[in-house]
């Protein structure tokens, strides 16, 4: 293959002297294969023109510009054509030398003493010059676009965000944001390896690029995260961009003789409708985006006022949990669990609250947020804590329920789980065979392997092993003689649906059968009805759970009237 002549555009020559002018071109003569074309130009005007209209590859500065307006010039150049698009080069007397070395200080790539110049000199300079030039650009591409996919990285996508916010307040326009992170993405560097996954990557870059205009500004800010910047907009841009993008994206991908399938979710913000600034308007984005995932269907959704209260509650909700949590002001609530024969109260299920006077926040939510801002440490040392010490004080006044506490997803898999709660035993001197851990099965399907070797451990040290929501994940059969397992919760969903239903009932039962041939105790959750207890006992399930026998809440001083008040329910016929 014949290589391309770099020098196939053409060299400049300015000076306002017209003999210093045949000289340069005399020198490039002995190189004229490769420099086959040569321009002049006699004034800074006509050497901006000429810049302008033939896009040299090098401008040769001559001497006799030098000593009048040669740094003029060159700053004239710069400022529409930087270091990493026109290569320059300085010809200088001997006694302007030290203007040629500001002139370097100011953008030049190489200067010569004109007295010295020989052909061979020049030729240097000239390509010298050039490869400054492109290794400028590499440099400049480095550092400004993202390596992988060739999209801008976010350090340019923030600066011509800050460019197109000062249009917009000059020209009284809009821009937004656009905010893509891919669904699935990690399964599929799982499953295909990181090759597949970088090009899967790629294409999808390819795709963002031909469904924007040649104004926006796509970006790759992260692994599978994507912002474009679209600018004079109007306000249905953004969604109509979002809608072609993820339509774009539901087509399947071909990669090294994989057929890959992706969706994407997508958040979008626009300024200034909702947002003051730069990083206001990539938040607005952010929690657009994260509304959008929280969504049972792939899709976007746009910033609004509406968004803006409830990010402002989140925003002060995740900066005082941390706060809250060390200084104790959470509370606990306690849900009874009683015998299905005598309704004894046999257990208490500890559920976590967070009182406050400004927002109302549920248990769903606590627990997301304690997962999201990684508090799940410090958050279970303390529930570990406050709760076997009410146990203590309990168990001194002769009152001694066991204690049922919810382990999270991310925490069943490492071994502080087994530190924190074994230390907090001992802190207390509680009997770890007063305490269950409850475990959702769709936690326990995630990583088995090493949810067996943690659950194991605290096993042996004595402590009790529930599956809390039991009949809602997969492939759970598989795995109940692996677990180190006490009880069974059977999901409330099975009670609350229409329990008249035959096939429902065969399903609890069968559930119910398979946990008492292997030992297990079983707990209805969702009791709520005569209908739905008496569904419970013919079965044959061993404990009941549900608001029939009360709401989480604290029990109070008056412990016997609590505990009594189970024993003196009449059972449904």
């Amino acid at each position: 293959m014949v290589s391309q002549n770099p020098f196939s555009k053409p060299i400049l020559i300015i000076d306002d002297v017209k003999s210093e002018r045949h000289a340069l071109v005399e020198q490039l003569g002995k190189y004229r294969d490769e420099f086959p074309s040569v321009v002049e130009a006699e004034s800074v005007a006509d050497a901006l023109l000429r810049i302008r209209e033939d896009e040299p590859i090098c401008c040769l500065i001559g001497s006799g510009v030098t000593r009048k307006e040669g740094l003029d010039l060159l700053q004239l150049i710069r400022q529409d054509y930087p270091a990493d698009m026109l290569a320059v080069v300085v010809v200088a007397d001997a006694e302007c030398e030290d203007m040629a070395v500001e002139m370097l200080h100011h953008g030049a790539q190489d200067c010569l003493i004109r007295q010295n110049i020989t052909p061979a000199r020049l030729y240097g300079a000239i390509w010298n010059a050039v490869r400054a030039r492109d290794l400028h650009k590499q440099v400049k591409h480095l550092a400004h676009y993202d390596n992988l996919t060739g999209l801008l990285n976010r350090n340019l996508l923030m600066n011509r965000l800050e460019q197109a916010l000062k249009r917009c307040d000059r020209y009284k326009q809009r821009c937004a944001l656009v905010y893509l992170d891919l669904d699935h993405f990690k399964p599929v560097n799982e499953t295909y390896g990181h090759t597949v996954g970088d090009e899967l990557l790629q294409a999808v870059a390819e795709r963002i690029r031909n469904h924007c205009r040649n104004t926006d500004s796509p970006a790759r800010i992260g692994s599978d995260e994507f912002l474009v910047l679209l600018e004079n907009v109007d306000k249905n841009t953004g969604r109509k961009v979002a809608d072609k993008l993820l339509k774009a994206l539901e087509a399947p991908f071909e990669l090294s003789g994989n057929v890959v399938q992706i969706g994407a979710s997508i958040g979008i913000s626009t300024y200034p409708d909702t947002a003051k600034n730069a990083e206001e308007l990539i938040k607005q984005a952010d929690q657009a985006l994260r509304r959008a995932k929280q969504g049972e269907e792939r899709h976007f959704v746009a910033f609004s006022e509406q968004h803006r209260h409830q990010w402002n509650r989140q925003h002060i909700l995740e900066t005082e949990l941390p706060r809250a949590i060390a200084r104790g002001d959470l509370s606990l609530v306690y849900q009874p669990i009683v015998t299905a024969d005598t309704f004894e109260l046999k257990r208490l299920e500890v559920l976590s609250r967070w009182p406050r006077s400004d927002y109302a926040v549920n248990a769903l939510e606590l627990m997301e947020m304690i997962d999201r801002l990684n508090l799940t440490e410090p958050f279970h040392e303390w529930l570990f804590n406050t709760a076997f010490s009410q146990l203590k004080r309990w168990q001194s006044e002769s009152i001694n329920p066991d204690l049922c506490l919810n382990i999270p997803a991310n925490y069943c898999y490492h071994s502080a789980i087994s530190d924190c709660v074994l230390s907090a035993l001992q802190r207390h001197r509680i009997n770890p065979q007063k305490v269950e851990l409850e475990i959702t099965e769709s936690t326990l399907m995630r990583f088995p392997d090493k949810s067996v070797r943690v659950l194991q451990g605290l096993h042996d040290a004595g402590l009790r092993i529930a599956i809390d929501d039991f009949g809602t994940g997969y492939s759970s059969m598989a795995y109940l003689t692996r677990f180190p397992l006490d009880t069974l919760k059977i999901d409330r969903n099975f009670f609350l649906a229409d329990v008249n239903k035959d096939r429902n009932r065969k399903v609890i039962e069968a559930i119910t059968a398979l946990g008492h041939s292997l030992e297990l105790e079983i707990i209805a959750e969702g009791v709520e009805t005569d209908v739905q207890l008496r569904l419970a006992k013919d079965v044959g399930c061993d404990l009941l759970q549900g608001y029939y026998f009360g709401r989480p809440e604290f029990p109070g001083v008056k412990w016997n009237d609590y505990a009594s008040r189970f024993e003196h329910m009449i059972v449904p016929r």
